[in-house]
């Protein structure tokens, strides 16, 4: 590589004996909400995805208004060692 990066390939794979397949490979985390992304929403300066994100979570903020902070310790007094 001409800038000193390098070009690493995986060399070893997780096989799961149960289901009789490799994971851990070209596995995707499913999403919890679809959200079509599609190239003119994007070259329009929309982002399906961030407007759904935030929608989601306006309507949750509607639902539980009031947030607690919990109390934070106290640091700890003394020397240290």
């Amino acid at each position: 590589m001409i800038d000193g990066g390098r070009l690493n390939s995986p060399d070893n794979a997780v096989f799961d004996p149960i289901h009789n397949k490799f994971i851990a490979e070209n596995e995707r985390v499913a999403p919890d909400i679809e959200v079509r992304q599609d190239a003119n929403s994007l070259h329009e300066g929309e982002d399906p995805q961030l407007e759904r994100a935030v929608l989601e979570l306006m309507q949750q903020l509607r639902v539980k208004k009031e947030i607690i902070v919990p109390p934070f310790n106290k640091p700890a007094k003394g020397k240290l060692t």
